[in-house]
């Protein structure tokens, strides 16, 4: 009787049974295809889903500086190299850097792959999702003893393979995406508070972690560039003792806070020259430099050339 049950249930659901297990081609086709489907030609291009994006070149790219906010980074094809700070961080084909918090970073392509081309994608995290994720799954968070870094590499999984890839399947089903994407997305937060690095991304989220009250120091830079850093004020911000703070300030963003607000102004400074055309005198003013001579010396040794010639270089007309 169990066998006649059992074959009976078979022959239902003979769809689901034999659907094909997800691979990194299947997923690279799906994301190659849509990339192709798009009138851009630029390297980069905003996906069908709210947060994701992809990135796509025939070369290697020289260190371009760049905030990048609380995300997944995943290489498809090729390898990519971060500068934070004073730290470098490597990360390879079909691997993933996870970030918890906002961070300047200079960011390149060291090696293409298949095809002739490096394939990336970036998807963007919602750290409230996220805790309410490990909230409703009643998972332990490790003990904290000292901040680690805002992030940390790994291999993707299999779980995590097939998560992405059914977001990018919602690109021929626009209509679901408001329904199904953010379960798709509570399941891939799931695999990674769940996965071989659950307890390292537990570390990072809670909102008393090390990693996340660092953040609301950060958040407080942001909100005004032209203050001069107040070391015992993100340090109360932040719940900390001034020489604690700023132990854990440069452990979390490898760099210390005033150096933070420096790279903060400097890429604020390009894209309101970029955007918005100002002068270099303008927008060194508006980011907190009293000094345009200072501003173009500090500019340079950032992004390899003075204000004027980076943007022109940039944007020609």
């Amino acid at each position: 009787m169990s066998c006649l049950i059992v074959q009976m249930a078979l022959c239902a659901f003979p769809v689901c049974l034999r659907l094909p297990a997800m691979t990194r081609q299947t997923l690279i086709e799906a994301v190659d295809g849509w990339i192709d489907r798009q009138p851009g030609h630029g390297p980069f291009h905003d996906g069908p889903v709210e947060g994701l994006r992809f990135m796509r070149t025939a070369a290697p790219v020289s260190p371009e500086p760049i905030i990048y906010q609380p995300q997944i980074c995943l290489n498809l094809r090729g390898a990519k190299q971060l500068l934070i700070g004073d730290r470098i961080v490597d990360y390879d084909e079909m691997q993933f850097l996870l970030l918890s918090i906002d961070l300047p970073v200079r960011g390149r392509v060291t090696r293409i792959g298949e095809a002739s081309t490096f394939l990336g994608l970036i998807l963007e995290i919602d750290i409230g999702a996220m805790v309410k994720v490990a909230e409703r799954a009643a998972l332990d968070r490790p003990p904290e003893e000292r901040a680690g870094p805002g992030l940390f590499v790994a291999d993707l999984t299999g779980d995590m393979m097939d998560a992405i890839e059914r977001l990018m399947r919602l690109s021929d089903r626009p209509e679901a995406i408001p329904v199904l994407a953010p379960a798709i997305k509570d399941e891939l937060y799931y695999w990674l508070l769940t996965g071989p690095y659950g307890r390292d991304v537990r570390r990072l989220f809670p909102a008393d972690s090390h990693a996340q009250r660092i953040a609301r120091a950060i958040a407080a830079i942001r909100e005004d560039l032209t203050a001069p850093v107040s070391v015992p004020e993100l340090a109360g911000l932040s719940g900390m003792s001034v020489s604690s703070f700023h132990q854990h300030f440069r452990t979390v963003t490898s760099m210390s806070p005033i150096q933070y607000q420096k790279r903060l102004r400097l890429l604020s400074a390009r894209d309101i020259m970029l955007c918005e055309g100002v002068n270099v005198s303008q927008a060194a003013f508006r980011v907190g430099y009293e000094s345009p001579s200072q501003f173009s010396r500090e500019y340079a040794r950032t992004f390899g050339a003075p204000p004027r010639r980076d943007i022109e270089q940039i944007n020609p007309a």
